[in-house]
């Protein structure tokens, strides 16, 4: 490849130097949306990341990497069509002494066409080699499912116990500030009008059942 290291203008095959040095040109980095959360799913599969084993993690890397690579081939296939076309200048001198040139075209299939079925069966190899089951859920037991719905029911009636002993410290403190549970404050003379008046109300009963 020309230029510098770090230099990828001159790349004519951009899926090899993403196999080589997992580089892309600016213009091929679109590409990274087809593969976003390609590892992800692989991972959850088998239950998360934290289930893997290394060489499980590594096979998910190679399988992202050939699927990228052929993603780029194909793109390249798209936009350039199956067959190269390889032209090629050679001088020749005729036989009054004059040069003169012939252009031979060459009609060679797209690299990227072997190249993508190349990578396919990496990326296929890897997925079998990782495993296509997912991890199976054990179910849950009926002894574990009556000791969560235990714990459930007692949690609720925790959280009812002290709603209620709220309630009845609210009402307390309520009393003691001289105000009434529904609200409002309670006129200590209104209370004691009303409860003379009981008191009357009571002696004039009494009074009429002796004379009856």
């Amino acid at each position: 490849m020309a230029g510098g290291i770090g230099n990828l203008n001159a790349v004519k095959n951009p899926w090899r130097t993403y196999w080589r040095r997992r580089a892309l040109r600016r213009e091929d980095r679109w590409i990274l949306q087809l593969v976003d959360g390609y590892a992800e799913g692989l991972a959850n599969d088998k239950g998360g990341i934290e289930q893997l084993s290394d060489a499980q993690c590594k096979l998910i890397e190679i399988a992202q990497a050939a699927r990228t690579c052929w993603l780029l081939a194909l793109t390249e296939l798209r936009n350039d069509g199956i067959m190269r076309v390889e032209r090629s200048v050679t001088k020749r001198k005729k036989s009054n002494g004059e040069t003169e040139e012939a252009v031979t075209e060459k009609h060679n299939p797209h690299p990227g066409f072997k190249e993508a079925s190349n990578y396919m069966r990496i990326e296929q190899k890897c997925l079998r080699d990782y495993g296509l089951e997912r991890k199976r859920t054990e179910p849950v037991s009926l002894h574990d499912y009556v000791a969560a719905f235990d714990a459930a029911k007692a949690n609720r009636a925790a959280i009812d116990n002290h709603v209620h002993d709220n309630r009845e410290d609210n009402d307390d403190a309520a009393s003691a500030a001289g105000e009434s549970p529904f609200g409002g404050v309670v006129d200590p003379g209104h209370s004691d009008t009303v409860a003379s008046s009981v008191r009357a109300d009571s002696a004039d009963v009494e009074a009429a059942s002796e004379t009856s």
